[in-house]
């Protein structure tokens, strides 16, 4: 895998990917075959979690994608210099997959939600994509499982041999599964995409694209679901803001000192050389 250029919020480092992008460097990892990878589509929510929490800063450094899913993380993006059009989201990336593995024959597990949503998702895709290949799925239980327990599910993944296994946990559950299981699982690529099993089984709807192109779709969430999301938001949001105009400052700060040595530098080097010059014509 080449070196790819991306941006720090918070100490970690977000990579300035599009969806293509992402695709490309999944079927490199499923014609490699090698180990087992894993992508996290971060948001605002994803980098608080890995600002403040070890574990997650962990998680956020050990994964070999972490992409803009928000547009908050692409408009800082953007202000880092780098050229983001657009987001590279789960679901959106969950689907651009579906799409490009199907006739090629990518075969897809899914972990996560619950037996009936899984259902509905799968019928879903195969109507979408009649040559779609599943490898299986499996809803977890709403409680940690004994070791036994995940010790089974392991084996029944690796069984299906399958090319990528979507997860969709929620932040930060599914980006801990993914590196608590990294070692054991024998799959190329695994992806954390939260709410895609529902936005592509239609049990959920998506913010209108407006919304999520001004970066809004956190708004749109917390009317439908402002039990479960008000102190995500509230708490979450406002410090993200406050980090990446701190940052934004020292970086802007430490590009001047930059370019203020450069032409330092470059002043003191033309000094030099027309004073080697005088001397040579007094000489």
């Amino acid at each position: 895998m080449e070196e790819i250029n991306g941006f720090s919020i918070g100490g970690n480092k977000i990579h300035a990917v599009a969806i293509k992008d992402v695709l490309r460097q999944i079927q490199e990892w499923i014609e490699e075959k090698s180990k087992t990878h894993y992508v996290v589509a971060a948001n605002v929510h994803v980098v608080m979690e890995g600002y403040q929490n070890e574990k997650m800063k962990a998680t956020l450094g050990q994964a070999d994608l972490v992409t803009p899913d928000g547009m908050p993380l692409v408009f800082v993006g953007r202000l880092r210099g780098f050229p983001l059009r657009h987001r590279t989201d789960g679901p959106g990336l969950m689907a651009a997959a579906l799409e490009q593995g199907a006739p090629i024959g990518w075969r897809h597990y899914f972990y996560g939600s619950t037996p009936e949503v899984l259902a509905v998702l799968q019928s879903q895709i195969r109507e979408r994509w009649p040559n779609i290949k599943i490898a299986g799925s499996y809803s977890p239980p709403f409680r940690p499982l004994t070791i036994e327990e995940d010790q089974a599910v392991v084996k029944q993944i690796n069984a299906a041999s399958a090319d990528i296994l979507w997860v969709g946990l929620g932040c930060p559950k599914q980006e801990h599964w993914m590196f608590d299981h990294k070692n054991t699982l024998r799959i190329p690529v695994m992806l954390g995409v939260g709410q895609a099993f529902d936005l592509l089984a239609g049990t959920k709807q998506r913010a209108p694209r407006w919304m999520c192109n001004y970066g809004l779709e956190w708004f749109y969430r917390l009317i439908h679901e402002p039990r479960r999301l008000w102190k995500r938001y509230f708490l979450y949001n406002p410090w993200f803001i406050v980090l990446v105009l701190y940052e934004q400052i020292i970086w802007l700060w430490e590009k001047k000192r930059k370019i203020f040595f450069w032409f330092t530098e470059k002043k003191r080097g033309d000094q030099m050389v027309e004073g080697g010059m005088n001397n040579g014509n007094k000489g």
